[in-house]
């Protein structure tokens, strides 16, 4: 099954929005589910109800409703009154159902698309046994079906707590699997754990992988990626083995068989009976070399596969171990770090992600930071940079507590506490904002470079205050001065994408303040220059002055290496490395967008990382111009760096004010030594 590609079927055009989402449900059940039947059904016996999806396979009756956001208004509380009416039908559903099929378990499921799905509303559904689906949950259901395939039904079904297990018909009925085991003390407490050989049918049937996109509390793995199994089930079909083990944990204590008098050894050999629960062993390490089997030709199912196995750990201690074990390996996405820490240690490391998780609850923030549960995907505000941006001012932090200053030993009225101070202020600032002009609410205040612009502010806030309260009239002054005389660059400062960039706006935003306090951010500010002070030049202009110092240095390697070594210069004293790239330019036609005078001339083909690495390499022969030699190379570097941001998209309104002030001093530093060759050059 090496070419193997699961996809659920592509949808037609001609379907309303709702007609498009019962048939992307009822493929779900067929398809990723393995249902024989997966029907819009109308129960005569059921005062003739009709179930947007009845579905049905050997075990299991599943009856689903499907409610898109239009067909109830959009609002929550129409979601809230279906599902009293669904909780209400269910009698005479079942009743229906039951009489015609005694023998297969009922489940009812809510799937909803577009709503805000509260912990109220799955409270309401689960105290009416009704399982609900929100976007997300769904969205999960497709990814691991594009990746694992009708394999996905053990996760669907072990969420809808119907258990299931290994197929007695396979050859595997009892398992009894060799292994050695030793105790070893794990989060203070000893435990056993195992090392053993495990088929890759047999993980694949037992495994679970806790990916924290499923809506489980407990959660804490990456989802499975089907870009990357393909390339891992080449390697497998090559026959190759993995070195590394696999880690599980067994839910369930598992017997072990001791085969003799081994005392004298801190291992002991024998054998595992592990359950034949489906999900009863979680994937703590390894999910992808694992899952590519399902992408693997079907013979390489019973290889062996290296495994570590531990016994009875909660999910925060499996949460741990898998941190740890990733701390080593392949670092885990920022966004899904800090959901994982807010859930394994929600009072210490994952106290400011819980901040953030709260201020997207409720209040003007309500539903605009993009995390890994977001439904939506045009959230202004990005859950990892929001946090950095609090971790980096160090708002909260115990040691330093400027603005919470009687953080202690934090809990969640802690977390609220905080979360609702920054309700406060970012309110109170748009409020301002909005008596200029209300773009800056949307496009300013509630993005990731408004939000961080924001936090510096504040931040000054808490050094002059101490604590913060509300915006003092001198802050009021000086935040309605920069949204007047910033309407126009709105765009340019949402784009801004260095840090220098944001704290560069930053600083222009506590200057407008200082101007009415001198004393607030005075040191901040103390060698700030604003933008409307600064000598204006426009991108050509910069890139202009870069070009003459470029053409300059050139023509001063070409006159003084000549000088100094004579015609054979370019062989004597050019690296290889950059006399070969040079050849190969000069042979390709294609470069012709190159501003080459002379075809023959090769060190007009010469970059500023070349320039930098010839005078580096031949110094004496240039000593006496440049000197001293890290300054003259650091000018370089710094109309390099300039260069390259202008070239790649950038503005001068990306300019930061210390880039600004380090190009001058670097143009002004080789403009000076250089005078002759940019003479000749110009």
């Amino acid at each position: 099954m090496s070419e193997a590609l699961f996809r659920l079927p592509s949808i037609s055009r001609k379907y309303q929005p709702w007609e498009a989402f019962e048939v992307k449900i009822a493929n779900i059940f067929r398809y990723a589910l393995g249902c024989t039947e997966a029907e819009k059904t109308r129960l005569a016996a059921a005062a003739n109800f009709e179930v947007d999806c009845l579905a049905k396979n050997e075990d299991t009756i599943y009856v689903v409703e499907c409610k898109t956001k239009d067909e109830l208004s959009k609002t929550s509380q129409k979601l809230k009154e279906y599902i009293v009416t669904f909780a209400g039908k269910k009698v005479s559903i079942s009743n229906a159902l039951r009489f015609e099929d005694k023998t297969r378990d009922l489940v009812f499921i809510l799937c909803t698309d577009g709503f805000e799905v509260s912990e109220d509303l799955k409270e309401l559904a689960s105290d009416n046994h009704i399982f609900l689906w929100d976007t997300l949950f769904i969205r999960n259901v497709e990814n691991l079906y594009n990746a694992i395939g009708p394999r996905v039904r053990q996760y669907v079904n072990y969420g809808l707590e119907i258990e299931e297990s290994i197929d007695d018909g396979k050859p595997y009925a009892t398992l009894k699997i060799p292994a050695l085991s030793y105790e070893s003390i794990i989060g203070g407490d000893k435990r056993r754990i195992f090392n053993l050989f495990m088929s890759a049918e047999h993980l694949l049937d037992l495994g679970y992988v806790y990916h924290i996109t499923s809506g489980d509390p407990d959660a804490y793995q990456r989802i499975i990626k089907a870009s990357r199994l393909k390339g891992i089930a080449d390697f497998i079909n090559d026959n190759n083995t993995f070195n590394s083990s696999v880690v599980i944990i067994f839910d369930d204590d598992v017997r072990f068989q001791h085969l003799g008098d081994q005392e004298n050894f801190e291992y002991k050999t024998g054998f595992i009976y592990p359950s034949k629960r489906k999900c009863s062993v979680k994937i703590i390490d390894g999910q992808h070399r694992l899952y590519a089997y399902e992408w693997a030709d079907d013979s390489h199912k019973k290889d062996k596969i290296p495994v570590i196995a531990l016994e009875g750990l909660s999910a925060s201690e499996q949460a741990k171990i898998f941190l740890d074990i990733n701390d080593h390996q392949k670092p885990v996405k920022k966004d899904e770090l800090n959901i994982i820490m807010a859930r394994i240690d929600p009072f210490g490391t994952g106290f400011l992600p819980n901040v953030v998780l709260a201020l997207n609850k409720k209040g003007v923030f309500k539903d605009k930071i993009k995390t890994p549960l977001s439904t939506k995907t045009k959230e202004p505000i990005i859950f990892a940079n929001a946090v950095k941006g609090l971790s980096d001012r160090k708002l909260f932090s115990t040691q330093n507590p400027l603005i919470y200053s009687e953080l202690k030993k934090p809990d969640q009225t802690v977390v609220d506490e905080c979360a609702e101070l920054l309700e406060k202020y970012y309110s109170e600032i748009a409020d301002l904002a909005a008596s200029v002009d209300s773009k800056w609410i949307n496009e300013f205040i509630y993005t990731n470079n408004g939000f961080n612009i924001l936090l510096h502010l504040l931040e000054e806030i808490g050094k002059y205050e101490g604590k913060y309260r509300k915006l003092s009239d001198d802050t009021k002054r000086g935040l309605l001065d920069f949204f007047t005389d910033n309407l126009t660059r709105i765009d340019d400062i949402r784009g801004m994408s260095s840090e220098g960039g944001r704290r560069d706006n930053a600083k222009s935003l506590i200057y407008e303040v200082n101007k009415y306090n001198k004393a607030f951010g005075a040191k901040l500010i103390k060698d700030f220059t604003p933008r409307e002070k600064r000598e204006v030049k426009t991108k050509g202009e910069y890139l202009e002055q870069i070009s003459d110092i470029e053409n300059a240095l050139k023509l001063l390697i070409k006159t003084s290496l000549n000088r100094k070594a004579g015609s054979n210069w370019w062989i004597v004293c050019i690296p290889e490395s950059i006399r070969d790239r040079v050849d190969v330019y000069m042979k390709n036609e294609t470069l012709s967008y190159l501003d080459v005078k002379d075809a023959g001339a090769r060190e007009d083909f010469l970059t500023y990382t070349d320039i930098a690495l010839i005078i580096d390499r031949n110094w004496k022969h240039f000593d006496t111009l440049l000197r001293p030699k890290y300054g003259a190379l650091n000018a370089i570097e710094t109309l390099k760096h300039v260069r390259d941001k202008l070239s790649h998209g950038k503005s001068v309104e990306d300019l930061s004010d210390d880039e600004i002030k380090s190009f001058i001093k670097a143009h002004k530093k080789l403009n000076d030594r250089l005078s002759k060759e940019i003479h000749a050059t110009g």
